[in-house]
């Protein structure tokens, strides 16, 4: 103590500035180091940035249609975005803003190609375009969009949920991604799009999107183009219309700029890539007001009302079955297929269920009897050895014949789990939901426990189940879709009687679908297609889901977020601009919400059924994103509202159905192309899909 008092009341002065400078070094020396250090960080990475977006630049290559390039100037900006701004628990992102600015020297009629060099493995690089080209389309090669015929797709932008094109590299487990801005507005005419020419003159600023395996290349055209075909429509399950390339021209008269974002992010797989991917484009398309804010309220107790007509239209009292017509008019809700279908288009006993639940709510007795009445006539005369036939035929008092989606000696899997599904759900109505009658809901519980146990029965080793079977429990046909079906039945089967070997059998489909999300393989659901397609994912994220809320494990989890975001990139995003002349364009129709369906039917339709409620549920999981899983749920069940005829705004339809084949884009079975719903409708499974989205906002739960 004394020692330090001399040295602080006047000591010695060499002592002092010895112990001036022990502090300066003891002290700031360190300081000192800390800021320099701090300096060159930031000089650095500051440096490290500007590289990055040196070389994001380099890759980016701008050219014109032949013999115009020299009519151009063009500029390229890019600005490097700080990715702290969306919010997201990302692992390493990069986001750039890239801005084209394109200035005619004189007016002129061209096309301008973007590509963009990933710079990726030739060997070990998969490309994914949303809603038609799905990680090499590998269950799809005997379909249009195949590798087998060119490894270079470009695709309209009105044929993607999601106007991006996203490039990733399975060894460097790199993501690229250039995502656009949507299109605004599209007045091509269909004696453009079906005119022999392969050059037409337009005005749109629809672009074309793809990429190229052999270059490894991401390609963004402006205006559309169509490559190496046109994929102009579909006749059959097998039979498809093919038109040559299509360019298009755009008459540049002015300056014209494009906003492209450029999106690098790195997870170990696929599935989780685009998973994070489909997060990022959400906040950007939010934050460029794409994605709106509050949603209108939604009248959907007039809309129930309206439905519940569908119910008396469509009955029909047979002597042995009973159900509802599906197969009809879009325009005039006219029967033409006198075909009562068990479940997948018809839905007649998804809708019997139905029927129940909306003559309770609306207080309609006739409507609680007229459900009861078909659930009970295919207990007794719609069932063989233990499993439901597809489908009757009215005129002939038989099972219906129409290969390869009806066959009379077979039935598929999916047909049947939906229909034991339609049990458990009357069961539900009649057990939960006044007036009950318990006679009837025994009746019900006994059916679909010996219903569920007679699958369980089929259940291969590996926990999947053929797409089609037998009535004997031979496999018709081994694709493994059914399993996609199978554990919410065997989960509510467990519920409800609490076998365990329920459960068990859940649990096994759960594992072999978890196989397949985490290679992102979801195909094969639907009857009348067979390729990659929303259903599988859907059905994937559900069933995973549920076996996850019963045994907590992580796997099963995985399976559910993976299925789920891989479900959500098949639901649009935007809205498609249509032209004046269509009638999409004169009833207002709007896409955002509404998805596609497979990458070999390219329209949209209105499938939801659990999905909404499921995925509003599943947000409390996801913390960084919840906000916007649940407000999407909304937006899916607003946008099918939307479509919905009513009294007050028929939407090109009648009341009482609910059209099925939306066509977005230069797509169809043969009728309309864009901006016009198909001739005919399966509305069985439109309304069934529609009134069980909607009866969770009744504060019912699956």
């Amino acid at each position: 103590m004394s020692y330090c008092s001399r040295r602080v009341c006047g000591g010695e002065k060499k002592n002092v500035s010895v112990s001036l400078f022990s502090f300066a070094l003891i002290y700031l020396l360190p300081v000192l180091i800390f800021f320099l250090v701090l300096l060159f960080s930031v000089f650095s990475s500051g440096c490290k940035r500007i590289k990055e977006q040196v070389e994001t630049l380099r890759k980016i290559s701008i050219s014109f249609e032949k013999e115009t390039q020299f009519n151009f100037s063009y500029k390229i900006t890019l600005e490097q975005k700080d990715v702290q701004d969306l919010g997201l628990k990302v692992g390493k992102l990069n986001l750039y803003h890239a801005r084209i600015e394109v200035d005619p020297i004189k007016n002129t009629k061209s096309r301008i190609k973007i590509e963009f060099d990933t710079a990726f493995s030739p060997d070990s690089t998969t490309f994914f375009v949303p809603g038609v080209f799905i990680k090499g389309n590998n269950f799809s090669q005997n379909k249009v969009y195949s590798l087998l015929k060119s490894k270079k797709w470009i695709f309209r932008e009105d044929r993607l949920p999601v106007p991006i094109s996203v490039a990733y590299d399975e060894k460097k487990q790199k993501l690229v991604a250039l995502l656009k801005l949507p299109a605004q507005y599209d007045f091509t005419e269909q004696n453009q799009i079906d005119s022999e020419s392969q050059e037409i003159l337009v005005d749109t600023d629809i672009f074309g999107i793809g990429f190229d395996y052999d270059s490894q290349k991401i390609i963004f055209t402006f205006p559309f183009e169509e490559y190496p075909v046109f994929y102009r429509r579909k006749f059959s399950t097998d039979s498809f219309y093919e038109l040559p390339p299509k360019k298009a021209l755009y008459n540049f008269s002015s300056k014209k700029s494009f906003d492209i974002f450029i999106i690098e992010l790195e997870e170990k797989n696929f599935a989780d890539a685009v998973l994070a991917l489909w997060k990022v484009v959400y906040k950007l398309y939010e934050k460029n007001g794409v994605i709106s804010g509050k949603l209108p309220n939604l009248n959907f107790d007039y809309q129930l009302s309206v439905l519940s007509s569908f119910f008396r239209r469509y009955f029909y009292d047979g002597e042995k079955i009973k159900g509802f017509f599906s197969f009809v008019r879009t325009e005039t809700g006219d029967v033409f297929l006198p075909w009562i279908e068990a479940s997948f288009t018809g839905m007649a006993l998804m809708n019997a269920s139905n029927s129940i639940l909306l003559g309770k709510y609306l207080k309609d007795g006739e409507l609680i009897d007229k459900g009861k009445k078909v659930i009970l006539s295919w207990i007794e005369h719609g069932m063989e050895n233990g499993f439901f036939i597809d489908c009757f035929d009215t005129t002939s008092n038989s099972k219906c014949e129409f290969r390869p989606v009806f066959f009379k000696d077979a039935f598929f899997s999916r047909r049947n789990f939906e229909s034991l599904l339609a049990l458990y759900l009357a069961y539900l109505y009649e057990t939960e939901i006044l007036p009950q009658d318990y006679d009837f809901a025994l009746k019900v519980k006994d059916t679909f426990i010996k219903g569920a146990e007679n699958m369980m029965k089929l259940q291969r080793k590996d926990g999947s189940f053929a797409r089609a079977y037998k009535f004997s429990g031979e496999e018709f046909d081994s694709s493994p879709a059914g399993t996609l079906f199978a554990a919410p039945v065997f989960i509510k089967a467990y519920e409800i009687s609490g076998n365990s070997d329920f459960l068990q059998s859940a649990i096994l489909s759960a594992d072999f679908i978890s196989n397949l999300a985490e290679k992102f393989e979801f195909y094969g659901s639907t009857i009348d297609a067979n390729s990659e397609d929303k259903e599988a994912a859907m059905w994937a994220f559900i069933s995973c889901y549920l076996v996850w809320k019963k045994v907590n494990q992580e796997k099963y989890f995985t399976c559910a977020r993976r299925s789920l975001f891989a479900a959500l990139w098949w639901f649009y995003l935007w809205n498609v601009p249509f032209n004046p002349n269509q009638l999409f364009y004169k009833i207002g129709l709007k896409t955002q919400g509404l998805s596609s369906v497979s990458v070999e039917n390219i329209h949209v339709d209105v499938y939801l059924f659990f999905f909404p409620s499921l995925v509003s549920e599943f947000s409390s999981f996801e913390p960084d994103f919840q906000d916007e899983l649940k407000k999407f749920s909304q937006i899916m069940i607003y946008a099918v509202s939307e479509v919905v005829p009513t009294n007050y705004k028929n939407n090109g339809s009648v009341p009482g159905i609910i059209p099925e084949v939306i066509q977005q884009t230069w797509w169809d079975y043969g009728f309309g192309g864009k901006g016009n719903y198909n001739l005919t409708s399966a509305t069985g499974w439109t309304v069934a899909s529609t009134i069980i989205a909607f009866s969770h906002l009744l504060g019912l739960k699956f």
